[in-house]
C-alpha cells in the first residue's frame, strides 16, 4: 500500500468516526432538549405585542419596533436568571462574520421560545466601551421584559458573553460588564 492508499484509508476511517459522532451528538443534545423542556416549570404571564410596544415606549424607547405575534409569554427575572445560568449559546466561539451578534441574538432568542416558551427580544443597535464613542460599531444583543412584583421590568442580556444588566430604568444607559449599549429596532417574536 502507498502513501496515497494510506491517507486515504485514513481518511475514510475519519470520515465514519465523525459521521457517528454527529449521530450521537445529536441524539444526546436532543435528550438533553427534552429533560430540559420537561422541567420547564416556570410561572409564566401572557402579554400582547401592543403591551410591549407601550412598554417599551414608557421606558424611553422611541424606536421601531417588530411584533412577529399577537402574545408573548414572559417570566420573572428570577427565572431568567437560571435560564441565562444554563444558557447552551454562549459556549460557542465567536466567528467574525460567520457566527457574530447576529447570529447569537437570534439564536438565543430562538432557543428561549422552543425550550422555555419565554420572550427574549433580538435588539438592534450599537456597542461601544463606555466613554469611548470613538470604537461605536452595529451590534445586536437581547433586551428582556419580565415581570415582577411591582408589574413589567427590563434588563438587558449579552448572549455572547452571558452577561446581563442591572434592572432598566427610564432612561437608564444600557450597560452590560464595561459596555454601553444604544438601541435602535426590537423584534418580538
Amino acid at each position: 500500500m502507498n502513501q496515497y492508499e494510506i491517507a486515504k484509508l485514513i481518511d475514510e476511517k475519519k470520515t465514519k468516526i465523525n459521521k457517528l459522532k454527529r449521530a450521537i451528538g445529536s441524539v444526546m443534545v436532543s435528550n438533553g432538549m427534552e429533560m430540559i423542556i420537561s422541567a420547564n416549570d416556570y410561572v409564566k404571564f401572557s402579554i400582547t405585542g401592543k403591551e410591549l410596544d407601550e412598554f417599551f415606549m414608557k421606558m424611553g424607547f422611541n424606536i421601531p419596533t417588530v411584533d412577529y405575534d399577537r402574545k408573548y409569554d414572559i417570566t420573572t427575572w428570577e427565572n431568567w436568571r437560571e435560564i441565562i445560568a444554563n444558557d447552551m449559546i454562549n459556549r460557542f466561539p465567536y466567528m467574525k462574520e460567520l457566527r457574530d451578534c447576529d447570529n447569537f441574538a437570534w439564536l438565543f432568542a430562538a432557543y428561549c421560545s422552543f425550550v422555555y416558551n419565554v420572550l427574549s427580544a433580538p435588539c438592534y443597535g450599537t456597542i461601544d466601551k463606555i466613554d469611548d464613542v470613538v470604537n461605536k460599531v452595529y451590534h445586536y444583543y437581547e433586551l428582556v421584559p419580565t415581570m415582577e412584583k411591582d408589574g413589567l421590568a427590563l434588563w438587558a442580556y449579552e448572549p455572547i458573553t452571558g452577561r446581563y444588566s442591572k434592572r432598566l430604568k427610564r432612561g437608564d444607559p444600557i450597560i452590560v460588564g464595561i459596555n454601553n449599549y444604544e438601541a435602535f429596532k426590537l423584534h418580538f417574536f
